[in-house]
């Protein structure tokens, strides 16, 4: 589990980048109701979050190595697995606001362990 946790700062990262950088609650809340309603949006998105995570350097190695078992995917698929995971339950309104800064902040909710394990 402790592994794990060393995944949620970079999943967190890569979706905050792609949400914009800085981002405020209100444009969280913008961006996720969005994609919620454009597939071709939330396809983008998870395409964007897929190239930034790869981009970064070391960033998908650990990525891959780290998170392959919790997310039960191969190393090929886990950057895109992750993206996709997160960015669907951002689009549903299932990972809020305060659950990715939780994230990113180093103490997760366990709603964050279950949208990247896809339950």
């Amino acid at each position: 589990m402790m592994r794990f946790r060393l995944v949620l700062p970079i999943m967190a990262t890569c979706s905050l980048l792609l949400l914009g950088g800085c981002v405020t609650s209100t444009s969280y809340d913008a961006t996720a109701e969005a994609m919620g309603h454009s597939p071709e949006l939330l396809a983008d998105r998870i395409a964007d979050c897929t190239k930034r995570t790869a981009a970064t350097p070391g960033g998908l190695n650990e990525l891959r190595q780290e998170a392959k078992l919790p997310v039960g995917t191969s190393d090929a698929t886990v950057a895109e697995t992750v993206c996709r995971r997160s960015m669907t339950a951002i689009a549903k309104g299932r990972m809020t606001y305060d659950d990715l800064l939780s994230a990113f902040n180093g103490t997760p909710k366990p709603i964050v362990y279950k949208v990247i394990q896809g339950r």
